[in-house]
């Protein structure tokens, strides 16, 4: 429905609407979460600095890779941002050592399956959600397709992920962990190097819309498998946290990720070797170049999940506690 939504809005109304949605949805949650959450009080106090210094070497580190993207490594501004984010970052993590209450308990990253599943994801979510920036480019520069159609092209991602993430935890049951998240991981990078041979005349239904189906595919597959292997041997009480961090390892590769992209492509478009071609093809070059970069992070990915996430299948890590149930 986002697809479709987003692109009717942006072709009717604009795309700053894509934006204000969200206000009207923020506040509904806000005022559902009065009166549908229960009400609880936890020991300690938010963690004002984690967070500040945390968000603050993120973005410095996002906009720094961003600039290298424009400007090239040489970039003063670059090279500075990269030392603030080194040093906000060194300040957080040694913050967390000693916080009494962190924004991010260190010792979760004791556990080799469960660090392994954290920076499994920040590579797996590079790939499928910089797929999506960079043939959305695509389909709208080169091909020239309106908001609503490129949407409505994304379709078959949404069957992908619909397939995948359903079929997964019953894949579980019978397979192990690693296989699967390995096995979603290479599927996705299959489809992400299968995208970088796009040319300006590109068919959507034989070239795109198989790779987006399949690209999704292994991208719900691999995100249920990592789910599990972040909470596995976690303590109740670090359950949530631990599914979070998860998600925020994800929310970082998709950051970083599009940075990377996205100045691989402006670099390869704009290098010396395609001043000849049309600015279409220029944009193609550097989309392709972009996209073999994504496949090549999901094969890091795959090859991480393999070698760090549990053997065991979801039916052998939850019979210890099935066991004491009579």
């Amino acid at each position: 429905m986002g697809l479709l939504l987003g692109g009717g809005l942006t072709d009717t109304l604009g795309w700053r609407w894509v934006f204000f949605i969200n206000v009207p949805i923020g506040i509904l949650v806000l005022l559902g979460s009065r009166t549908l959450v229960s009400a609880g009080r936890h020991a300690g106090s938010l963690d004002v600095r984690g967070a500040v210094l945390g968000t603050s070497g993120m973005v410095a580190l996002v906009y720094a890779i961003t600039r290298f993207g424009e400007e090239g490594f040489a970039d003063p501004l670059g090279l500075g941002l990269v030392a603030a984010a080194a040093l906000l970052l060194a300040a957080f993590i040694a913050l967390q050592s000693r916080s009494s209450t962190p924004l991010v308990p260190l010792g979760l990253f004791r556990d080799r399956g469960r660090a392994g599943a954290y920076a499994s994801m920040l590579l797996l979510a590079i790939g499928p959600m910089g797929s999506f920036y960079v043939i959305t480019l695509y389909l709208q520069q080169v091909q020239h397709y309106g908001p609503l159609r490129t949407g409505a092209s994304w379709l078959p991602f949404a069957a992908g992920l619909v397939l995948g993430a359903g079929a997964a935890p019953k894949l579980l049951l019978k397979m192990a962990t690693r296989l699967i998240a390995a096995a979603g991981a290479l599927l996705s990078a299959g489809a992400a190097f299968w995208f970088s041979f796009i040319q300006v005349n590109t068919n959507y239904w034989l070239h795109l819309a198989p790779a987006m189906f399949i690209l999704a595919l292994g991208f719900g597959l691999g995100i249920i498998a990592l789910t599990q292997a972040a909470v596995y041997h976690t303590k109740e009480t670090e359950a949530g946290i631990a599914s979070a961090l998860l998600n925020s390892a994800q929310q970082i590769g998709v950051a970083l990720g599009l940075a990377v992209l996205a100045g691989v492509a402006a670099t390869v478009s704009n290098s010396s070797q395609h001043s000849a071609v049309t600015e279409a093809g220029q944009l193609v070059a550097g989309y392709g170049s972009a996209l073999a970069v994504a496949a090549g992070l999901l094969v890091a990915a795959g090859i991480l999940a393999a070698a760090t996430l549990p053997s065991r299948t979801a039916a052998q890590a939850n019979a210890p506690a099935a066991a004491g149930i009579h």
